[in-house]
């Protein structure tokens, strides 16, 4: 009796034992082991091994918020879903150097966050992360390798981006619709091959761009709408550019196109009606077998093509400050007037010591710079010439009794000329330009030239000749 006991009993183990073992890998597949802490203002969470921050319990209405770096000596690494969404509060926000992701939609619509210091041991940049936030400028850490779908779409505020070598995705809508965005810089030797669908689209203040070799993929309309977009240097090796790429790109002067393009698609420059000149890399021969699409691409067909070129002058940045406002000083406008007319290009300052006005359209060409430098002043003649030619105003020279005016009379007091030392020249003053009170002896300025007066006789060494 116990011996057949015994054999029953085995038998149900045994068939439990394998049952056990039958069923075990598949949970093991499904299910996660997950807690939930908290400690101070945090909940932070463990899940299979990854801590994370997932709410924060605080003052809804702090403006700064610290992340903890660790909870009893766990190291967090990541920032959870959502976190700061709909915050209106928050102006600034430290992540420490623990953690490697921000998780999808944590600042959205942040709409006070104007800072953040991100972890230097970041890794990617999670989905819609600071939508809709007020950041003023970004660091991105060097460590980071993925920028998600509209990570920054709508930083209306945000004015300069530099991109880090080790990117290697850059998602859909990234930077669009951020308004003030006027510089956007790739790191040298990087790793980015891709640049997703409208990432910079809508971007009104952007005015040129420069496309990373590494790049073998751009996405739709990636820098469609930036209608402040003067030039585009594709450099990389794409095969194909994607339809509306460059759509509505009102002021694009030029564009470089590499050899390695072999169709464009339809309404890439449509809208682009500013487009003079595409500079492409490859032969005359090579260009005609392109498959462009005709649709919408009107201004491609109307610019001038050179074939075999670098697109070096054309892929020049540079920026020219000067006065627009001058003082009348004769009959000519020289560089002078000016004042100090600056071209920075590159990292490097140079002045320009000659211009050609053109008085009918109050605008300059710059047709000489103080350093040799052919290629940016080539791209400066071609850049200021008549109609894009630098615009100025001319205000009237303001006489005083201080002013050098010499009057000439006539023995019955009548005036026979008045002239004025402007830029060491004498001038000799139109009848148009002034009244004379021979009573008063005081010639009276008007017109477009000059304003105030000047009484004969009111200071040593000015007056009657």
């Amino acid at each position: 009796m116990k011996k057949k006991f015994l054999a029953i009993a085995i038998s149900a183990m045994t068939v439990l034992s394998t049952a056990v073992t039958a069923v075990s890998p598949a949970m093991a597949q499904e299910t996660s082991i997950s807690s939930e802490y908290t400690s101070g203002d945090f909940k932070i969470k463990e899940e299979d091994g990854v801590w994370s921050v997932v709410e924060y319990l605080g003052d809804p209405k702090a403006k700064e918020v610290t992340l903890p770096d660790n909870y009893n000596g766990n190291k967090i690494t990541k920032v959870g879903d959502d976190l700061f969404k709909y915050n209106h509060y928050l102006t600034k926000i430290t992540i420490p150097d623990s953690y490697k992701e921000i998780g999808g939609y944590c600042f959205f619509d942040c709409q006070q966050l104007t800072t953040a210091n991100l972890s230097n041991g970041l890794e990617t940049i999670g989905k819609s992360t600071f939508m809709g936030s007020a950041l003023t400028s970004i660091t991105i850490p060097d460590s980071v390798t993925t920028l998600e779908n509209s990570a920054f779409h709508n930083c209306e505020n945000l004015k300069e981006v530099t991109i880090p070598a080790n990117v290697t995705r850059i998602g859909d809508y990234c930077f669009s619709i951020c308004g003030n965005l006027e510089k956007v810089t790739f790191a040298s030797n990087d790793k980015l091959t891709e640049l997703g669908g409208q990432s910079f689209a809508q971007c009104k203040s952007l005015k040129s761009i420069k496309i990373p070799t590494s790049v073998t993929t751009l996405g739709y309309g990636s820098f469609a709408h930036c209608e402040a977009l003067e030039t585009a240097d594709i450099t990389s090796k794409i095969t194909e550019i994607d339809v509306c790429m460059f759509e509505d790109c009102k002021s694009l002067k030029s564009v470089h196109i590499p050899a390695s393009v072999k169709k464009i698609q339809s309404s890439v420059f449509g809208g682009a009606t500013a487009l003079t000149d595409v500079y492409f890399a490859g032969s005359k021969k090579k260009w005609n077998k392109i498959d462009k699409d005709k649709v919408n691409n009107e201004p491609l067909y109307k610019a001038t093509i050179h074939y075999n070129a670098s697109g070096t002058e054309e892929s020049l940045n540079y920026t020219i400050s000067y006065n627009s406002v001058i003082t009348f000083g004769g009959k000519k406008v020289d560089a002078s007037d000016f004042g100090d007319i600056t071209i920075s290009c590159n990292g490097s300052i140079y002045k320009a010591i000659k211009i050609k006005a053109n008085k009918k359209l109050n605008k300059f060409q710059i047709t000489k710079i103080d350093t040799k430098n052919p290629k940016l002043l080539k791209a400066l003649k071609k850049g200021t010439k008549k109609e894009s030619g630098l615009p100025y105003t001319v205000k009237p020279y303001a006489v005083s009794s201080n002013s050098p005016v010499t009057v000439k009379l006539g023995k019955d007091n009548s005036l026979k000329k008045v002239t004025i030392m402007l830029k060491n020249k004498k001038y000799k003053c139109a009848k148009s330009d002034y009244d004379w009170d021979a009573e008063k002896k005081t010639v009276n300025f008007k017109g477009d030239h000059f304003t105030g007066s000047f009484t004969v006789g009111s200071v040593s060494g000015n007056g009657t000749k």
